[in-house]
């Protein structure tokens, strides 16, 4: 069994904008057949994968 740690993928913010109209494997790049050739895949998502709710409002940080 192959297993795969990724550290801190961050799809907020501005990456938004850069990816509109992208594919969704686009983000990955050249890492996407390493993550295709394992089992399980864990990551540490810094952003929120949601369709529910109010989107935050504030001026980012």
């Amino acid at each position: 069994m192959k297993l795969l740690f990724v550290g801190d993928v961050m799809l907020g913010r501005l990456v938004n904008e850069v990816l509109k109209g992208k594919p969704p494997a686009y983000p990955w790049g050249d890492t996407l057949s390493l993550l295709r050739d394992t089992d399980v895949r864990i990551c540490n998502l810094e952003c929120v994968l949601s369709d529910w709710g109010t989107p935050w409002s504030a001026t980012p940080k």
